[in-house]
């Protein structure tokens, strides 16, 4: 717990001893993540470190928060090294949210808005995380179409060593329809191998693709005791041997650990999810206790004002009206709002009722001074 500072805020250290490097999540939070909280429009709150003079919340804030922390803070500290790692980051960005809710009651606008920014942080992480998984899945689905279709061309070349099989299917003619009214241009060896080597198929299923074609056409133009019919049964046999024992199919070891790390990935978020679920319940019955902790304090606190100011001299306790007075001017003043009802109703000068639940902290501090300056 930091002591509790004079000037009614606190600033954390930004640049460590030794600069960490950053790391590709780190990047992404830094260009990605910390902009889009900052222009969310819940985040004013949270983007400095928190005034707690001016709030009318000191020292309270620091009995209860022991830890400030806020969005440009860490902003600096990405832009300084600070983390190591994306979990370190993250324990700085939950911090935020986690102060915002402990010390504001749950149907307060900050304690609903920081839930809703941690949520928010949490799909932006997730999404990141999907990023770079598919990333890694993208670069190894390349490297594999590469390596397949370097395959496809060591397979044509054994094929098309093999004159007798290959000849006839090298260069087939251009032919007419049975009306002669168009001309077909078969798929041929030739056209396969040029297709290849500029790079034109996507992957080795594409490259099957046409291969099968070029047999089905000549199943289908040929007449079924055409010799050719027969070289086409034989060449399509030696290409799926072949294509069957040099090409990796899906099921390859590489395919298997991506989808493997995908499931893993899948796990990890499900079981981070129910984590922060039971985390979220205890830390709900956790800012429940400080809650009613802090109550019992300002019960305390109150009672001994009382007490205090109830012994004091008439002239003393006009003193104690005006500094009421001005502290609800100045701060109806600052919110531009109308004079709500008042915490104090004097009934005659020798009796004062303060409802010290509806009173600023602000001017319960400015009590406090004067009760002791006076004491």
């Amino acid at each position: 717990m930091i002591p509790i500072p004079e000037d009614g805020y606190f600033q954390p250290r930004v640049k460590p001893k030794h600069r960490c490097p950053m790391t590709e999540e780190l990047v992404y939070v830094r260009k990605h993540v910390i902009p889009k909280l900052l222009k969310h429009p819940f985040s004013l709150p949270f983007k400095y470190p928190v005034d707690a003079i001016s709030e009318g919340i000191y020292p309270d804030y620091f009995m209860v928060v022991s830890h400030p922390m806020d969005l440009y803070t860490i902003k600096s500290r990405l832009d300084h090294g600070w983390y190591w790692n994306l979990g370190h980051c993250l324990t700085d960005i939950n911090l935020v949210w986690r102060n915002a809710r402990l010390y504001n009651p749950p149907d307060h606008v900050l304690h609903q808005w920081a839930v809703s920014l941690k949520n928010f942080t949490y799909a932006q992480v997730k999404r990141m995380k999907s990023a770079t998984n598919s990333k890694q899945t993208d670069k190894q689905t390349d490297k594999l179409n590469n390596q397949n279709l370097r395959r496809c061309e060591q397979l044509l070349d054994r094929i098309m060593e093999d004159v007798k099989l290959s000849q006839a299917f090298k260069i087939i003619p251009p032919q007419f329809s049975d009306n002669h009214s168009t001309l077909k241009i078969p798929l041929d060896l030739d056209t396969i191998e040029k297709k290849l080597q500029s790079g034109l198929y996507e992957d080795a299923d594409a490259f099957a693709y046409d291969f099968r074609k070029m047999i089905s056409e000549t199943y289908r133009n040929r007449a079924e005791k055409d010799p050719l019919v027969e070289n086409a049964k034989e060449l399509s046999h030696k290409f799926e041997y072949e294509f069957a024992r040099s090409i990796q199919a899906d099921e390859n070891p590489l395919k298997m650990r991506t989808v493997y790390k995908e499931s893993q990935m899948t796990e990890m978020l499900e079981k981070m999810v129910k984590e922060t679920d039971e985390i979220e319940r205890q830390l709900t019955a956790l800012i429940q206790e400080e809650h009613d902790r802090v109550a019992e304090v300002r019960r305390v606190e109150a009672s001994d004002l009382v007490t205090k100011i109830s012994r004091m001299s008439s002239e003393r306790i006009k003193q104690v009206l005006e500094i009421v007075q001005q502290d609800e001017a100045s701060l109806n003043a600052k919110e531009k709002t109308e004079k709500s009802s008042s915490c104090m109703q004097q009934e005659d000068d020798d009796y004062l009722t303060l409802d010290f639940d509806n009173m600023a902290h602000s001017t319960i501090r400015h009590l406090r001074q004067f009760v002791d300056s006076v004491s």
